[in-house]
């Protein structure tokens, strides 16, 4: 579903393309819409958004790879970087067949500038070091984690979902769909199946806190697998067909808390796993981004939006300490996401 173009917009430019007789028309035809772009969104992110609209058509992985050659350079205009890229396939710099140096070109040209690229990136990091210094308290976190747990004894699978999604930190579905948890300790666990990875993520070596004992993690995971087995390896849009069931549950359930969204139960688990069982004592940013499975530092900043009261540290330590008191190797975890 289109969101910042028309359908009859999108389909008369890929019509264009398609029966364009030369690289050359094909940039012009891009040129034009860019230029269109430029003049009726000065916003960058909205123009961002429909530039990706009328990208999709032809974003395949054989484009992308050309498209890839030819980023348009800082301080040049959009006419000087559609000149250069139909220079490089006319001087067989790009070597592939003629749609997909059309669809690249496309690619290529249909895009931000660098300057813009840099402007969206700084607004958005102040956007989110607004967001981070507004963070909201999690209420009570102790009667917090209570709630959910009591959640993951429940004979309803969407309260075991969601309970699960708080005292983990995954994902809806990765808990509903791929994840899996072998107990490495207490609250320590090495977890598969996450979402937003090419490929299959078993040579990957995730070990990860959990809010809870690791035993009422692996046995609530497993009750829910038996609850609904339809959903094991489910595609992402049939898991997405309960985020309203499921927001709505967590609301109900656990909003006393200051809690709306799965997603931002995530950043209430890096929270309060930070407080409690950061035991390395590794940084912000560094810490989020591992227990919550990111392989880059940036992204872990948009969950920063909860934070723990003063008055409320010394009883999470001391709650995550009376979990951790089993020898294991706390120190290790969060571990780096890498092969093993």
């Amino acid at each position: 579903m289109l969101k910042y173009i028309k359908q009859d917009q999108l389909d008369n430019f890929v019509n264009s393309v398609n029966v364009a007789r030369s690289f050359a028309e094909v940039a012009a035809i891009c040129v034009e819409v860019e230029s269109q772009l430029e003049q009726a969104r000065p916003n960058i992110c909205s123009r961002k958004n429909a530039n990706g609209e009328y990208r999709r058509p032809f974003n395949s992985v054989a484009a992308r790879k050309l498209s890839r050659l030819m980023p348009r350079l800082p301080g040049s205009t959009l006419q000087e970087h559609s000149e250069r890229a139909l220079q490089a396939i006319e001087a067989g710099f790009w070597n592939g067949s003629e749609d997909d140096l059309k669809s690249a070109l496309v690619l290529a040209v249909l895009n931000i500038s660098p300057a813009d690229i840099e402007e969206f990136n700084a607004g958005k990091n102040n956007a989110t070091e607004l967001k981070q210094e507004d963070a909201e308290p999690i209420v009570k976190p102790l009667e917090y984690l209570e709630k959910a747990r009591s959640m993951l004894q429940s004979r309803f699978y969407s309260h075991i979902a969601v309970g699960l999604c708080v005292v983990t930190g995954r994902r809806q579905y990765e808990i509903l769909a791929k994840a899996h948890f072998k107990k490495l300790g207490n609250a320590a666990v090495h977890f598969t199946g996450r979402a937003k990875i090419k490929g299959d993520d078993n040579g990957f070596n995730t070990v990860i806190p959990t809010l809870v004992s690791a035993n009422e993690v692996i046995t609530a995971l497993a009750a829910l697998r038996e609850k609904k087995p339809d959903f094991i390896d489910a595609s992402v849009t049939k898991t997405n067909a309960c985020n309203k069931e499921l927001n709505k549950l967590l609301r109900r359930e656990l909003g006393e808390f200051n809690l709306e969204t799965l997603h931002g139960a995530r950043g209430a688990y890096a929270a309060i796993a930070h407080v409690g069982f950061n035991k390395s004592r590794k940084g912000t940013n560094l810490y989020y981004s591992r227990v919550l499975a990111h392989s880059d530092k940036k992204s872990a900043q948009d969950y920063q939006v909860y934070r723990i009261l003063e008055n409320d540290r010394q009883p999470l330590m001391s709650f995550a300490d009376s979990l951790m008191n089993d020898g294991f190797d706390y120190w290790k975890i969060p571990n780096p996401i890498e092969k093993f």
